[in-house]
C-alpha cells in the first residue's frame, strides 16, 4: 500500500508558487475574501487559507461580514471586488447563511476575479467541455495532484466518489471521466454503497465523517 502524504505534497506546491509570485518582479497577487456569519468551521478555514496566503506571497483582504448581512449588501460587496482593479481574486466562504441565496451570491462574481471555480459560468465551462482551460477548482484540481504525485494512470479505472454534494461528487466524476476514468459518483447514503465502493480502483470520499470507509466496503 502506497500512502500519500498530502501535507509533503501542499509543500512543494507551495514552494513552487512562492518562486513564481517573486518571478513576478511586480506587485503582490491580492485575494479578497467574503466570510458571513460566525460558524467556528468557516473561520478556522478562512484563517488558514489567509495564513498559507501570505506565506507564498499572496496578500489578503478580510471582508468579514455579520450573521445579519443582507444579501445585497453581499452583493455591493462584490460588485467593488470586480471593479477593484487591484483585487486579483476573490473568495466567497461556503456555506453562507440560510437566509442568502448562494448561487445569486456566485453569479455576481466577476468570472475572472472567481478563485473557487464554482461561479456557474466558469462551472458550467468545466461540466461541458473536457479540454476545459479556465481555473480549476482547488477541490478538483488536488485530487489531479495526488494522483499525479504517484504516476497513477486512471484511464480506464473504475473511481467511486463518495460525497454528500453534488456539485463535488458529479463534477469531479466528469473532471475524471474527461480524463479516461469510469467515474460514478455516489452519496453516503446511498444504499447501494458497498457495492459500488468494492469494484473501485479507486476510491474518494468526502463526507466530513473520520473512519467512514470500513474494511468490507473495499
Amino acid at each position: 500500500m502506497q500512502i500519500i502524504d498530502g501535507k509533503i505534497l501542499a509543500e512543494k506546491i507551495k514552494d513552487k508558487i512562492t518562486r513564481e509570485i517573486h518571478e513576478l518582479n511586480g506587485p503582490r497577487p491580492n485575494l479578497a475574501i467574503i466570510l458571513v456569519g460566525e460558524r467556528p468551521d468557516s473561520e478556522l478555514y478562512v484563517s488558514l487559507k489567509e495564513r498559507e496566503a501570505k506565506k507564498v506571497g499572496i496578500d489578503t483582504h478580510l471582508y468579514k461580514c455579520p450573521e445579519n448581512t443582507s444579501e445585497q449588501e453581499i452583493l455591493e460587496i462584490i460588485k467593488c471586488l470586480n471593479e477593484d482593479q487591484a483585487i486579483d481574486a476573490i473568495l466567497v466562504q461556503l456555506p453562507l447563511p440560510s437566509a442568502i441565496d448562494t448561487d445569486t451570491i456566485m453569479l455576481a462574481l466577476d468570472p475572472v476575479k472567481d478563485v473557487d471555480g464554482f461561479q456557474p459560468g466558469n462551472l458550467e465551462k468545466l461540466l461541458t467541455d473536457c479540454n476545459f482551460k479556465g481555473l480549476m477548482p482547488p477541490v478538483f484540481a488536488v485530487v489531479l495532484e495526488m494522483l499525479h504525485s504517484q504516476d497513477y494512470k486512471i484511464t480506464n479505472k473504475q473511481v467511486c466518489i463518495i460525497s454528500n454534494s453534488d456539485i463535488f461528487g458529479k463534477s469531479l466524476a466528469h473532471v475524471l471521466t474527461c480524463r479516461g476514468a469510469k467515474a460514478v459518483a455516489v452519496k453516503a447514503n446511498d444504499e447501494n454503497l458497498t457495492e459500488q465502493t468494492k469494484r473501485a480502483d479507486v476510491l474518494i470520499t468526502a463526507v466530513g465523517q473520520p473512519k467512514f470507509i470500513k474494511k468490507d466496503m473495499i
